[in-house]
């Protein structure tokens, strides 16, 4: 019979727990098989197992090591980075950045199955932001959720270790006045600076920046919006996957466009110098001046650049723009499913982030189904 021993070698920082063969009739009579790991619910485990082989003469502790079936870390992240080849390649890199640090901190030829909370708590342990660990977090407990699926572990590590609190940030957007504030400031740059840029090379940010408040899309998707998904007589944009370009569902969506995003595209499309498939919003800084994809780095950086010139609160950045479409719907009462759809949100709990922005309007709904004197037709 076998049992459970806490290790002598907890002095040592060698904690864990023994399994302990005995039989008068073996030398030495007790059999110490070491069990590596220091949960308790895991050796009992281990331990059950280890019993099992014993009796049925596939294990003799005093002849073998215990065995370590499985599979090694490096290579269960490698085959669940290819299976996740479907995800967004940026979804892929961070995924495969996370998982590479937790692998470079574990002992080489690690096994999934041996590792512990004990862990990934040290991993996690490095004195970094919440929203980091917070993301950590949630990586990791998706490989090892996919380990289980896959058979190659019994126990997601992650169950045990409670997930950072990220603290609730505001979503910055802009207010009708600063938006118009920034307009002014980018137009008048250029305005000023006639003399010494190039036709439209300012002025460009500006009919960007009317695009992306008066559609929600986010800068990838504008820089990478092509005239074959653009419908103008049906007031309609297509935002799909094409080239190495995926949305960040992974689904496509059509939007609606109207008022200054719509005279935006009208009058681009008739200075358009080609009829072929070229991008909508285009870089005049390729080449021997060819036009070419915008770059997402140089756009932010030069919004930036106005934010500051016009003097906005610090904090905005381009995706403010998204915010911006959003909020303003959310604060006219567009119905929150809605706006869900027309901004891509996978999850409405997304959306609901900027419920707080309508009281009115939530409170409208609710005294309409539920008010006193508001009569319910249930036929």
């Amino acid at each position: 019979m076998a049992h459970l021993r806490a290790s002598v070698y907890l002095r040592t920082r060698k904690s864990g727990y023994t399994a302990i063969f005995y039989d008068p009739d073996r030398s030495p009579q007790q059999k110490y098989v070491t069990l590596r790991t220091r949960d308790k619910t895991v050796a009992r485990r281990k331990l059950s197992d280890l019993e099992q082989e014993y009796v049925l003469g596939q294990f003799d502790p005093w002849k073998d090591a215990a065995p370590q079936n499985g599979i090694l870390l490096d290579e269960a992240i490698e085959q669940f980075l290819k299976a996740r080849k479907d995800r967004r390649p940026k979804t892929i890199r961070a995924d495969a950045s996370t998982l590479n640090l937790f692998a470079g901190e574990m002992k080489a030829g690690c096994l999934v199955q041996q590792i512990e909370p004990h862990h990934v708590q040290r991993f996690l342990d490095r004195g970094l932001s919440a929203p980091t660990l917070n993301t950590y977090h949630t990586r990791l407990k998706t490989f090892f959720s996919w380990c289980i699926e896959q058979g190659l572990c019994r126990d997601n590590p992650l169950q045990r270790i409670p997930k950072p609190k990220v603290k609730h940030k505001e979503k910055q957007y802009l207010s009708k006045q600063q938006y118009e504030q920034l307009l002014r400031c980018i137009e008048t740059d250029a305005t000023l600076r006639v003399e010494s840029i190039k036709s439209g090379e300012v002025v460009w940010l500006a009919n960007l920046v009317r695009f992306a408040v008066g559609t929600g899309l986010r800068l990838g998707e504008l820089t990478s919006l092509s005239w074959d998904a653009v419908d103008l007589e049906n007031h309609l944009i297509t935002i799909r996957n094409a080239g190495d370009f995926t949305t960040k569902s992974g689904h496509e969506r059509a939007i609606p466009i109207a008022g200054e995003a719509l005279d935006v595209l009208r009058t681009m499309h008739t200075q358009r110098s080609s009829e072929g498939n070229d991008f909508v919003f285009q870089s005049r800084r390729g080449r021997n001046g060819d036009n070419e994809r915008l770059n997402d780095e140089y756009v932010s950086k030069r919004f930036l650049h106005y934010v500051r010139l016009a003097k906005l609160p610090a904090g905005l950045s381009f995706h403010s723009l998204r915010h911006t479409y959003i909020s303003w719907m959310i604060m006219r009462g567009v119905p929150v499913p809605v706006v869900q759809k027309l901004a891509g949100h996978a999850d409405i709990k997304t959306t609901m982030g900027y419920a707080h922005l309508a009281p009115d309007a939530l409170r409208d709904a609710v005294v309409k189904v539920f008010g006193r004197d508001v009569p319910i037709d249930l036929s």
